[in-house]
């Protein structure tokens, strides 16, 4: 009985024993000292200059000299000149920049290049301009369009690789067509008409990769034709017939090759 008992008391010296070691393991764990990591903060530094009148002229925020952010630029009077963000020193998205007295535009920089759609208003009225279209290496693309200052559509025109291509055409005020045509590589190709702002025809002109060659077409106001030829490198060639407007031939002349 004796012997049992002190077996039961070596046994709870030995499991004192192990509890004593693991709380004092346990204690250096969590003394053990840890290595703390530092984030360097950098913050932009404000910039700002001025006119010698003592206005801002311009403010914006430099990042190690160099132009990030946000940046307004304004005229001496006050008034807001431009509004430009960079990233990097490179232009790079929302821009609103007054680049005449009378108009201004506003679209987005791709890393320093025109990208989507841009729109220029006058300033005056805060009538639209005109609205174009540029892809994501800066390219004009797409329908471009331009208005008068009252709001009517003035021209509609297409762009492709960076030049104008395809249909073109100009408008009155009034609405009507002034002219229409095709374009390639940003000159004209092919029969381009041209009308009276009543919507009659007055012109008919043929080009070839910009430059006046075939037929040629001109009509009075009451769309009967008054004059009509062939035209070589921009100059008469051949017969032209010039009309009266019943329509009776009243000229007729010949003209050399050039």
């Amino acid at each position: 009985m004796r012997s049992i008992k002190s077996i039961v008391s070596i046994l709870k010296c030995v499991l004192i024993c192990v509890m004593f070691v693991q709380c004092k393991d346990s204690n250096s764990i969590l003394k053990e000292p840890q290595e703390l990591k530092t984030v360097e903060t950098i913050t932009p530094i404000a910039f700002a200059d001025y006119y010698p009148s003592g206005n801002i002229k311009i403010k914006g925020q430099l990042l190690h000299d160099i132009k990030t952010g946000t940046w307004i630029s304004y005229f001496e009077n006050g008034d807001e000149k431009s509004i430009q963000n960079y990233k990097n020193d490179v232009l790079d998205g929302f821009q609103k920049i007054l680049y005449s007295q009378e108009l201004y535009m506003e679209g987005k920089f791709k890393q320093g290049v025109k990208v989507g759609t841009w729109k220029s208003y006058f300033k005056d009225n805060h009538q639209l301009k005109y609205l174009k279209h540029f892809d994501n290496k800066g390219n004009s693309t797409g329908k471009w369009e331009s208005y008068y200052d009252s709001g009517e559509l003035s021209l509609i025109e297409n762009y492709a690789n960076n030049q104008a291509h395809g249909l073109q055409t100009q408008y009155f005020k009034n609405g009507q067509i002034s002219s229409t045509g095709k374009l390639i590589n940003g000159k004209n190709h092919g029969i381009w008409n041209y009308y009276y702002d009543t919507g009659v025809l007055q012109c008919e002109k043929e080009f070839k990769i910009g430059i006046e060659e075939g037929v040629y077409k001109q009509y009075y106001e009451n769309g009967s034709l008054y004059k009509e030829g062939t035209k070589t490198n921009f100059k008469k060639t051949g017969v032209w017939k010039t009309y009266n407007q019943q329509g009776i031939i009243i000229e007729t002349k010949s003209y050399d090759h050039p």
